[in-house]
């Protein structure tokens, strides 16, 4: 039987918080109660499936040491040899599906950026290294740094002087071999060789120094290029990014279930391309949320006229986050079905299996009274053997 949204609501405790220090209690499908922080929430509902194991959920690598410490002292996970990483338990499988079935519960914070479903693959892969890039913070300035030990690149002049003195250098040597004796040439090979080496030397660190800059060059062309094509977390204000967090996670918990991956929903692809819609046009409605609230907020109401138009827009703008709402919530109760149908397909395999087990545990016992038989008939025959000889002693004795 389906359980509603209502339901599964009140399996969710607040042991200790708020804030990042809280403890959430969270009973899980099978009945175990699980204790969690919002860093160790964050890490599960970040976990993904592997492509050749879709029911094991691998870690995100980059998932702070602690909260890997604090997963695996809790039993949600566990290190896996043969993917070589650190992976979800059974139990940390059930804690990620209450996190999504149960986002709008928490403060779902986005998992990434949501793309133009158009949006080409090698696209996409420039984007998020872009935005990678651009999130860095600087590293901090070392001692040894303050002082660094190579000089500061060569411009592109000095680059082709270097090669023009590297050029002057092979022909002088090669003509001094022609025109010289050969203590002649020994005596300047040597330090044409050396010249020649620092020319070449600095040409190559010239080259290298102009592609890294080319390449951070590039980083923030490709956010400027892709403008209108993508929105992250930090484009939106909070309850935006919060609702944009549920969207992603509930699109997330269908394309990464295994009965999706197996092909047991609809087609596949078109699973996939209608969830990217959707996924695209609740983060485009919600950023146009974010930028209607701040206007209404900062737009100065000196008037009557103002005010009334204010408290329109308001009105306007909370029936638009309504309708984002339900659209969510579709998402949510479709992953919540999708969870359904795969514990119920585990459920069918699990049973399958088992069944398996008691079918031979019982072909195994049938087989036991013929083994109670023959120990039987074995320990008559070692009694008859005993008679047989106390009789033969006997004999032995009267003679």
């Amino acid at each position: 039987m389906r359980k509603g949204a209502d339901e599964v609501e009140d399996r969710w405790d607040l042991v200790t918080g708020p804030g990042d220090g809280e403890i959430v209690r969270v009973r899980l499908d099978d009945g175990q109660e699980a204790e969690v922080s919002p860093p160790m929430m964050a890490a599960v509902a970040r976990a993904r499936p592997q492509e050749n194991r879709p029911d094991l959920f691998s870690l995100d690598p980059g998932v702070p040491e602690k909260t890997v410490s604090d997963l695996v002292a809790g039993g949600l996970a566990g290190y896996d040899e043969d993917s070589g990483g650190w992976c979800l338990t059974v139990v940390g499988a059930q804690l990620r599906s209450a996190l999504v079935l149960d986002a709008h519960r928490h403060h779902a914070e986005p998992r990434g950026v949501s793309v133009h479903p158009e949006l080409s693959e090698d696209d996409r892969e420039l984007l998020v290294k872009a935005l990678n890039w651009e999130g860095q913070e600087p590293e901090p300035v070392q001692p040894s740094e303050l002082a660094p030990a190579d000089p500061a690149p060569r411009s592109p002049t000095e680059s082709v002087s270097a090669l023009v003195i590297l050029l002057a250098a092979v022909i002088g040597v090669l003509c001094v071999a022609l025109i010289s004796s050969f203590e002649t040439f020994a005596l300047l090979l040597l330090p044409g060789l050396l010249l020649g080496a620092g020319a070449l030397y600095s040409f190559q660190r010239q080259r290298a120094a102009q592609t890294q800059a080319i390449a951070e060059n590039d980083e923030p062309d490709v956010i400027e290029e892709l403008q209108g094509h993508f929105v992250t977390g930090d484009m939106l204000d909070t309850p935006a990014r919060w609702m944009l967090g549920r969207a992603q996670r509930a699109v997330d918990a269908v394309l990464d279930s295994a009965i999706h991956q197996r092909g047991l929903l609809l087609d596949e692809v078109r699973n996939r391309v209608v969830l990217a819609d959707v996924e695209w046009a609740v983060a485009q409605s919600l950023l146009r949320q974010s930028r209607a609230r701040a206007r209404i907020e900062t737009t100065p109401l000196t008037g009557e006229r103002s005010r009334q138009a204010a408290e329109r827009a308001r009105t306007a703008l909370h029936e638009d986050v309504a309708e984002v709402e339900r659209r969510i919530r579709t998402l949510e109760d479709y992953a919540r079905r999708v969870r359904e149908a795969e514990l119920e397909e585990q459920d069918r395999r699990s049973a399958v299996e088992l069944d398996a087990i008691a079918d031979s545990t019982t072909e195994a016992g049938a087989a036991h009274p013929h083994h109670e038989e023959a120990l039987s008939h074995l320990v008559r025959a070692q009694e008859l053997a005993l008679r047989v000889a106390a009789l033969s002693d006997d004999a032995q004795g009267s003679c």
